[in-house]
């Protein structure tokens, strides 16, 4: 091992060696522009930073905002589904339960007819016909899914299966 070596100090040429006179320092100007560079990049990354945490905020809030809303719709709907089924119950003479009862009786009375195959035919006839109609159709679509009758569900329905065989 040469001393140079045993002494820990850098060889002649070697790239550590700032004795050498290949060594040069960079000058002051230079360093000055790297720091300002640098300087710049890090406002840049600040001001990126503090963006994108104003715009996840600004998102996350909208986002509960919208969940809420959406909470109070899907509770409002559930309770007036509720509400329906329970005043058919506890008022039998009400206008939930006479609809029902109306539907019911319509439906046992075709069914013991004689007939009943022929009644069934022309009822059916009727609702492909109320299906082509369009300003019937539009009032269906535009009435609360659960205030349509029997006719305009139905109508709804074939339309819809018209339009998707059709396509």
């Amino acid at each position: 091992m040469t001393p140079e070596k045993a002494e820990g100090r850098p060889r002649q040429g070697d790239p550590h060696d700032t004795t050498s006179p290949t060594a040069t320092l960079p000058s002051a100007a230079d360093v000055a522009a790297l720091l300002a560079l640098s300087d710049e990049r890090d406002r840049e990354l600040v001001l990126r930073l503090y963006t994108w945490r104003l715009g996840y905020a600004h998102g996350y809030a909208l986002g509960a905002q919208d969940g809420r809303l959406a909470e109070v719709t899907e509770r409002d709907q559930a309770w007036n589904s509720l509400a329906r089924r329970v005043l058919s119950i506890a008022m039998p003479d009400g206008p939930e339960a006479r609809e029902s009862a109306a539907r019911r009786l319509r439906a046992a009375e075709a069914g013991t007819r004689r007939d009943a195959a022929e009644h069934w035919r022309a009822r059916w006839a009727e609702l492909y016909r109320l299906s082509k109609d369009e300003r019937f159709c539009r009032e269906a679509a535009a009435r609360d899914p659960f205030h349509r009758d029997y006719a305009q569900t139905v109508a709804l329905i074939l339309r819809a299966k018209r339009l998707a065989g059709a396509a």
